[in-house]
């Protein structure tokens, strides 16, 4: 049986990181035209949805081999 990832999960595995090299790199600003911390990234992530994980980690929900669509099951 397939984990279904939640947002909750993501966010946990997100505080594992430190994404100051890339926000930085990439000029990730906020609203007043300040690069964010690595800190007010993650509180930002709060706001995404499950969705936006999925797109921002790369989960496709596909067979990277052959494609197919993963069946999901209801638990």
């Amino acid at each position: 049986m397939k984990k279904q990832y939640t947002k909750k999960d993501f966010l946990e595995y997100a505080q594992g990181f430190d994404y100051t090299f890339d926000l930085e790199c990439n000029q990730i600003k906020d609203k007043n035209g300040s690069i964010l911390s690595d800190d007010n990234y993650k509180k930002q992530m709060k706001s995404w949805s499950l969705k936006d994980f999925q797109d921002f980690y790369g989960f496709t929900h596909m067979n990277e081999w052959s494609g197919e669509k993963w069946r999901q099951c209801d638990n």
